[in-house]
């Protein structure tokens, strides 16, 4: 769903639009003619009873204008919603600068029932509910999480940084940094007592759910790019993760056979992740009872991992990508149990769910 302003082939002329867009096409566009150069406009989008409209207020003039154009089925009984705003040049050779004083979002959500937090049976099918967490294993199913959260959602997040989320702090082109700002987290997870260990850096930490150990690597669980990938550094660079790896798991679980987790975002099919850096985490993490490795980035569900000569196996869940799916895990420290919530047909109009790539499993202590 797109609104605002869009220039006319007509020097300084511009038409307030809202329109439906769905795979990269527009649908039931409706326009009317507001605004001129150096006109002060307030645009807002919004969502009410599901039901979305854009009025354009002309601060200049002293007219508004209101759109509404017809709702699209698909979003109906959706829960999530991205908003974000963005200018392109106009036709023609002749550009001008649109410039934004502010942008706010206010979203207004009801509290997450029992029933929105409670673990979904793998049998049953039906559309996920705001946002996407894992609920600790201390947390029954059927009653709210209690654990101290970050913001409004009422579950933890422990978020990591992919190949689209930037260079290092220091390197970024456009005055913002999502490091930077998962440096000032880990300083307040750590302090408010939410995570253990944080690597040197500020990136990389880990955290305890009970007796399950969960680390996060950020990237992918290397040092540096591999000498035989030149793929675009320094977005690719995973800032000594594999370093932190091995530390935190040193420290935090030595020989007490606890389960341990790894998460990222890439795994053992990403091809600037080379081969050699996974045997050299896999030798990492073998003297430890790591029962799953958790990754995104291609969506391409679960797979078994280990190199060539050794016996033991890595449980690979890649946890998919948001506009697919997503996957629903429980894990405690005797059983590890998950799958993935995925639409049947992502680019159909009417989705329908379904529950693919079960894992279940026992946890047992040791190695």
């Amino acid at each position: 769903m797109r609104g605002g302003l869009v220039s006319q082939r007509a020097p300084d002329a511009y038409r307030q639009f809202v329109v439906n867009t769905r795979d990269g096409r527009d649908k039931d566009a409706y326009f009317v003619g507001l605004g001129a150069p150096g006109d002060d406009l307030r645009v807002r989008l919004s969502r009410t009873g599901g039901k979305f409209a854009v009025a354009v207020e002309n601060r200049t003039t002293g007219a508004t204008g209101t759109l509404a154009t017809r709702h699209p089925e698909f979003l109906d009984g959706r829960a999530d919603l991205v908003v974000g705003v963005f200018a392109c040049d106009p036709r023609g050779a002749d550009h001008t600068a649109v410039r934004f004083r502010a942008f706010t979002a206010t979203v207004w959500a009801a509290p997450l029932s029992a029933a929105a937090t409670r673990s979904p049976n793998p049998g049953e099918s039906r559309p996920p509910r705001d946002g996407v967490g894992c609920t600790p294993p201390h947390a029954p199913a059927g009653r709210p999480m209690t654990r101290p959260t970050d913001g409004l959602l009422k579950y933890p997040v422990y978020e990591g940084w992919g190949n689209h989320d930037g260079p290092p702090v220091g390197k970024e082109k456009f005055g913002f940094s999502v490091q930077a700002k998962i440096k000032e987290r880990t300083v307040a997870r750590k302090k408010a007592g939410r995570i253990g260990n944080v690597s040197e850096n500020g990136l990389h930490y880990s955290w305890d759910w009970d007796k399950v150990h969960f680390v996060q690597t950020n990237l992918y669980p290397a040092d540096t790019q591999h000498a035989k990938v030149r793929y675009s550094l320094p977005w690719h660079d995973p800032q000594g993760a594999l370093a932190f790896v091995k530390d935190d798991l040193k420290a935090s679980v030595g020989d007490s056979g606890r389960p341990v987790i790894i998460v990222s975002h890439c795994g053992v099919d990403t091809d600037w992740w080379h081969p050699e850096d996974w045997a050299a985490f896999y030798a990492a993490v073998k003297p430890y009872n790591v029962i799953a490795y958790f990754y995104g980035h291609t969506g391409t569900g679960p797979r078994r991992y280990k190199p060539e000569g050794e016996d033991r196996v890595l449980d690979c869940v890649n946890t998919g990508q948001s506009e697919k799916g997503s996957v629903v895990a429980e894990v405690t420290e005797k059983r590890l149990r998950l799958a993935f919530h995925a639409k049947k047909d992502a680019k159909a109009e009417q989705v329908e769910w379904e529950w693919k790539y079960p894992l279940d499993k026992p946890v047992t202590a040791g190695k």
